[in-house]
């Protein structure tokens, strides 16, 4: 696998809303907390985010494939399903496993909105990867 580069930062609330403000993106909820990352985006959301990103900054911006989101989550990574060949070819059965896992997990979830940075940064600095916030991947 190859170099990769992602974002320290989930994209906050405030980051979003500028996509929205030009018109890139739709309208999305708040947390009201300040610096708190976006959530309550569709998939579709999420893409038209990273193209007005790209856009705007002249890079290109996309979501990491599930294997990246992986790579990216060093330490923090959950691969539920992964090790299970079965599950290989289709990806969505992988993360019914990682949902029915964070499901038993529930009740000790913190579900409180939170600014960046409050679950601080795994081995590779990446911030708040495997959170309390599910990232999209492609």
């Amino acid at each position: 696998m190859g170099a990769l580069e992602i974002m320290k930062y989930q994209v906050s609330e405030a980051d979003y809303a500028v996509c929205v403000v030009e018109g890139a993106c739709r309208t999305a909820p708040t947390g009201g907390v300040a610096g708190a990352a976006q959530t309550g985006i569709s998939y579709a959301d999420a893409t038209d985010y990273a193209a007005w990103l790209s856009r705007w900054t002249g890079e290109v911006w996309r979501l990491p494939s599930d294997a990246e989101w992986l790579r990216a989550a060093g330490d923090r990574a959950a691969s539920d399903g992964l090790g299970d060949a079965s599950l290989a070819a289709d990806p969505s059965r992988r993360w019914i496993a990682s949902y029915a896992r964070e499901v038993k997990l529930r009740g000790a979830a913190d579900l409180a909105h939170h600014p960046q940075g409050h679950f601080g940064l795994n081995t590779l600095g990446v911030a708040d990867i495997a959170g309390n916030v599910w990232e999209w991947t492609d």
